[in-house]
């Protein structure tokens, strides 16, 4: 609060009563071991506050009450001076802008605590922890959750380390080409249903499927948002392309199409500097961007478009085509003999986690696995399967156990996550021998 009196543009001037009650506060909070210095300027205070203790418990419920007494009479001139302005219509007085930019001042000058804006993120607690900044009961509970998460965190880890699910399993050519015939048709209509569910949230309603000369095909949606008066009637369409600048959604609609405004008698309208007056449409779907490949430029334009107005997907056309998707897995199990089913997972499960490359899929490369093959799957896991793995960097500075030559001693291992040396930032998953660090999966 002190601080902002300096501020090189808006300088904040404090009533009277105000600013003692600042000074005063801020005395409150010097070191006991220190000797009680006069703070009047914001740079003395800098100089005191580098190792604040604990407020000793005595003091408080004092400094409780002085904190109150300033907030409440912060609240009655604040109050005063919006009084004034309500009442403006049938008074010629007008507030003091210098008392309500104080006011507005002194409210904002704590930050909002983290957890109110993060509480109902739905990655906290699931692929990150909580930020915790302040000293509050809530903070405080964060911090031993934080902790608690930390040390059991659920890490995502690459399918290609599971290979060996099934290993001792073996299976013919043909059971594993009928496992890629399987997993191909799952994979499309899983695909499928994950896109149609990605269009109703991004573009419910009306869309616009516009035709070039061509017969190249342009999807337009969001067209309740933009409202283009132009939208319904039976004319050709000219559309360009802009970036979509908006932070708020700009993940999800990258393109906005933007066309002009014609009369009813067909004539364009046109601005006072005699320009013609351009209006958003909407926004290109995600289907039609693929199309493009990436080859799309701002100000791209589309001209003598047949458009054609349908209905957008709906909710019940998504349920529908996970119902599809669930429905084939299903009956692809069904069609498999017994004696086949194991040998034909671990066919699947193989051509599964052979690529390490997982972040081109929107799903689990291992889905079509689950969804066929769950039963299996939960009989392996009534044994330990994975008693070989393998570790790399034993060559590195990093192998504590660097220089030595093992020759098939049994000892005691564990595993533990602990930052990589070549990314501090990153953590991996260490085969501690002996309590030393031999390598990292």
């Amino acid at each position: 609060m002190l601080k902002a009196e300096n501020h090189h543009v808006h300088l904040i001037q404090y009533p009277e009563n105000l600013r003692t009650q600042i000074v005063e506060l801020a005395q409150l909070c010097q070191p006991e071991t220190q000797n009680k210095t006069k703070i009047n300027k914001f740079k003395k205070l800098s100089e005191n506050n580098k190792s604040l203790p604990r407020i000793p418990e005595s003091k408080i419920e004092n400094i409780l009450g002085k904190i109150g007494k300033f907030y409440h009479d912060v609240v009655g001139i604040l109050g005063g001076q919006l009084q004034i302005e309500v009442d403006r219509g049938k008074s010629a007085n007008r507030s003091d802008p210098k008392i309500v930019n104080a006011c507005n001042t002194i409210i904002k000058s704590f930050d909002v605590a983290p957890w109110v804006e993060e509480r109902n993120n739905n990655k906290i607690y699931t692929k990150k922890t909580m930020n915790v900044k302040g000293h509050s009961a809530i903070d405080k509970m964060a911090s031993r959750t934080n902790e608690a998460f930390s040390q059991s965190a659920i890490v995502p880890r690459s399918t290609q380390q599971f290979q060996t699910f099934f290993k001792g399993v073996e299976f013919t050519p043909a059971q594993k080409q009928k496992a890629v015939n399987i997993k191909k048709i799952y994979d499309s209509l899983i695909r499928r249903a994950i896109q149609i569910s990605k269009e109703v949230k991004q573009a419910p309603g009306l869309k616009i499927v516009a035709t070039s000369p061509k017969g190249f095909q342009i999807d337009i949606v969001g067209l309740a948002q933009k409202k283009h008066p132009n939208i319904f009637d039976n004319r050709k369409l000219n559309i360009s392309l802009i970036e979509n600048k908006n932070p708020f959604n700009k993940a999800d609609n990258k393109w906005i199409a933007i066309a002009p405004v014609i009369y009813e008698h067909g004539k364009p309208k046109f601005k006072s500097n005699g320009q013609q007056q351009l209006k958003h449409l909407g926004y290109i779907s995600e289907t039609s961007l693929k199309q493009f490949q990436g080859r799309i430029k701002p100000f791209a334009e589309f001209n003598n478009l047949t458009k054609k107005i349908e209905p957008g997907l709906t909710s019940s056309q998504v349920r529908a085509a996970f119902k599809q998707v669930k429905e084939f897995a299903t009956a692809t199990r069904e069609s498999i003999p017994d004696s086949e089913k194991e040998a034909i997972a671990a066919a699947m499960w193989q051509i599964s986690t052979t690529s390490k490359d997982d972040a081109k899929y929107e799903f689990s490369k291992t889905s079509a696995a689950f969804a066929v093959f769950g039963e299996e799957i939960i009989g392996r896991l009534e044994q330990l399967q994975f008693t070989e793995f393998a570790v790399v960097g034993t060559h590195k500075p990093c192998n504590e156990h660097l220089g030595r030559k093992w020759v098939g001693e049994k000892v005691e291992c564990a595993i533990e996550q602990a930052p990589d040396p070549a990314n501090p930032t990153e953590n991996k998953r260490w085969l501690v021998a002996e309590d030393k660090k031999l390598g990292y999966f």
